[in-house]
């Protein structure tokens, strides 16, 4: 397992890294009421940015019909950076969850290396876990290391 503590400076700075994270957290009226699997991709997301990386993430939340623009807001509170953009919920395109080759294509042009930071979602066979880390260089994020280092 590559992991992306291992990237230097020089191997982040001005890339675009699409980071698969876990982001399925309760939302009631808008509000995040537990935002302890935000907190956990902190690291893996701050450590990027500091290199100078521009940090793409993709996450689902629930099923097609919730948005992540809760979430969105509640990172750009957490930081202030402008490199980092949260995408809507991977799971309102019917070919996340379908695997969808020609999905996972259009998701590898948005960025120049995959790192999995999702745990929880790593067991699902869905397009940004099992093909997009085909088609880009891939490594596992703080979170995911640590998870599997624990188990």
């Amino acid at each position: 397992m590559r992991l992306v503590s291992e990237l230097k400076k020089k191997d982040l700075i001005g890339k675009r890294v699409l980071v698969r994270a876990d982001f399925d957290v309760p939302i009631k009226n808008g509000v995040i009421v537990d935002d302890s699997r935000l907190e956990r991709s902190l690291p893996t997301i701050k450590f990027l940015l500091k290199a100078g990386a521009k940090v793409i993430v993709l996450a689902h939340l629930g099923q097609r019909v919730e948005s992540l623009r809760p979430v969105e807001r509640w990172f750009k509170q957490k930081i202030k950076n402008k490199n980092l953009t949260v995408l809507e919920n991977l799971r309102q395109d019917p070919r996340e969850e379908a695997n969808d080759l020609q999905f996972t294509k259009e998701l590898a042009k948005r960025g120049d290396i995959y790192i999995n930071d999702a745990f929880a979602a790593s067991h699902r066979e869905h397009a940004s876990i099992v093909r997009l880390p085909k088609l880009l260089p891939a490594y596992a994020g703080l979170h995911l290391a640590q998870e599997v280092k624990v188990l």
